[in-house]
């Protein structure tokens, strides 16, 4: 007797994740999808450590997970549902919206480079890593980054918390993040007055 295939409605997360279970176990299935091309939106997944666990058991790794453009960490549910609005307007939006965060970026780098921080220049991101070593203060960022809040009244993320395979790699850098009113901006560049002049 032929084992009738298991339909699977949807090539999603859970669909394709129920299909790869059902094939490891030797049942026949099915996939239907409405759309031609399985491809990544680009509008972030929410996936559970549960369910990132259960791919890792299905035998996809971090690695194999990037190339498929499936990340474990995404944009919360409003953003998504955002995201799904503004796919829809018109390039003027797109234009105002890519000199809008060019002039930021420019402010941001300004205040930097006034200060003696090294850093790359951004080309698609909306914040900068910067070297903070210049500043005598060492190069432990996560002290750093408390020192800055503490003493300077500016807030940052250590570099550190980006290197999961080594927070050395981090070490010495700290990230901040330009989509800021110019209030903000100015407020940030009158509080790094306080900083040491650089080395």
């Amino acid at each position: 007797m032929t084992q009738s295939p298991v339909l699977i409605a949807g090539a999603g997360i859970g669909g394709l994740s129920v299909a790869l279970t059902l094939h490891q176990i030797g049942v026949p299935c099915v996939v239907f999808e409405s759309v031609a091309d399985i491809k990544p939106l680009g509008l972030g997944i929410n996936i559970q450590p549960n369910a990132v666990r259960e791919l890792y058991e299905l035998g996809f790794g971090p690695e194999s997970l990037d190339t498929i453009g499936l990340q474990t960490v995404c944009a919360p549910t409003p953003l998504q549902e955002a995201m799904a609005v503004v796919i829809g307007l018109p390039d003027s939006y797109y234009q105002w919206l890519q000199a809008f965060y060019a002039s930021r970026r420019a402010r941001m780098l300004g205040i930097l480079d006034k200060h003696g921080f090294k850093y790359a220049v951004p080309e698609g991101a909306y914040y900068v890593m910067a070297d903070f070593r210049h500043l005598g203060r060492g190069d432990d960022d996560m002290a750093f980054a408390r020192w800055l809040i503490d003493e300077v009244g500016v807030a940052t993320v250590p570099g550190s918390s980006f290197y999961a395979s080594s927070a050395a790699l981090g070490r010495g850098l700290v990230r901040f993040a330009f989509p800021k009113k110019d209030e903000t901006l100015d407020a940030v560049e009158e509080r790094f007055k306080k900083l040491p002049a650089g080395r």
